[in-house]
């Protein structure tokens, strides 16, 4: 968008657009593209995340596969995956270790570039971070997700049910780029949804 663009949309006056948007370049945040005219004044700038800033990390376990991903500030990401079958918890964090090595090395980040991890998996909130999932990732029910990734990683981490993960995933990057609203409906093990308006 250019910088007037993002004004207008946001009922501001373009001094205090010019303000913000100026701290968020000296961050690092964003970067400012070639000007482009406007209807009346001087060429707007265009604006772009930066996606160079930083990263993050995520996280989601099915019953029989982990999807590992690293995503820029900007949305661009990539993924790995791996099967498993009622593996231990502490084996398939290793496995996840592995992945984010690679995948950091693939979009040449470091481990400080990290934000912070997104963890989701199958199943609803029973307390705080721990989770009721499918009888396959019984062994996961008694893990407080969030400080166990935390801790083995180093990391912030956010844990979220995996059809609400989804749903905010399908929102940013699929249907909901279309749509103010959905419904997204995970049939797998067992039947989950997610609503976004």
């Amino acid at each position: 968008m250019t910088r007037a663009e993002i004004g207008a949309d946001m009922d501001m006056a373009q001094q205090s657009v010019h303000r913000l948007l100026g701290r968020l370049k000296d961050d690092g945040l964003v970067l400012f593209g070639r000007a482009t005219a406007g209807r009346r004044g001087q060429p707007s700038p265009s604006v772009h995340l930066n996606a160079r800033f930083a990263c993050s990390l995520g996280i989601s376990v099915n019953t029989n596969r982990v999807g590992v991903s690293c995503s820029d500030f900007a949305g661009g990401y990539k993924t790995r995956f791996f099967d498993i079958d009622g593996d231990p918890v502490d084996d398939v964090l290793d496995r996840i270790e592995t992945c984010f090595t690679e995948l950091l090395e693939d979009m040449s980040f470091s481990r400080n570039d990290v934000l912070g991890i997104g963890f989701a998996i199958a199943g609803y909130v029973i307390a705080d971070w721990r989770y009721s999932p499918p009888h396959t990732l019984s062994h996961w029910a008694k893990v407080e997700i969030a400080p166990l990734v935390s801790r083995r990683f180093g990391l912030p981490c956010w844990s979220e049910n995996s059809s609400n993960a989804a749903t905010l995933g399908e929102a940013l990057y699929g249907a909901g780029q279309h749509h103010d609203s959905m419904v997204y409906v995970d049939m797998s093990y067992g039947l989950g949804a997610g609503i976004y308006s």
